[in-house]
């Protein structure tokens, strides 16, 4: 994650993506779309998988995405 007054949407997941972290998506309303961690990042759709050994499970288009939140993983 970047400091930087530019990121975009797109710039935030892709970070997300490389760095391994798991994210919340929250659409309108401030609902829960989905949480994992970000597969990839193309055209208007963003992948989420669960672990990272496993597949993208999840696609949630960029439109419906208002809020992105960062959340540690659990330790059980």
């Amino acid at each position: 994650m970047t400091d930087e007054k530019n990121d975009t949407l797109r710039s935030v997941l892709e970070s997300a993506a490389d760095s391994k972290t798991r994210v919340r998506l929250f659409g309108h309303s401030m609902v829960i779309l989905a949480e994992g961690k970000v597969a990839y990042v193309s055209g208007s759709i963003v992948a989420l998988k669960r672990d990272d050994d496993s597949p993208a499970e999840e696609f949630v288009t960029l439109d419906s995405i208002v809020k992105v939140q960062h959340i540690k993983d659990r330790i059980y």
